[in-house]
């Protein structure tokens, strides 16, 4: 069972991040269950306190598939490894 809640300005929902990160796009993308994001506008990723937490992995899979699927990617994290 997944958590949802969304406003006009805001949508938030719960998701495993160790999962495939495609299915973290398609969720991100649902118009139902997700944000209904736009992947082609700029979208900021805050990952506060989690990655830590994830096995390596998952992490890294999640770090380089988020770029993958967005035109206008900031990668901050991409060259500390």
């Amino acid at each position: 069972m997944h958590s949802f809640l969304s406003t006009d300005h805001y949508c938030l929902f719960s998701f495993d991040l160790r999962l495939p990160v495609d299915n973290f796009i398609a969720r991100l993308c649902s118009p139902t269950s997700g944000a209904d994001l736009d992947k082609s506008i700029p979208t900021l990723f805050l990952a506060e306190c989690v990655l830590v937490y994830m096995p390596p992995p998952q992490c890294l899979q999640l770090l380089q598939g988020l770029p993958a699927h967005f035109l206008h990617v900031l990668e901050a994290m991409a060259s500390k490894g």
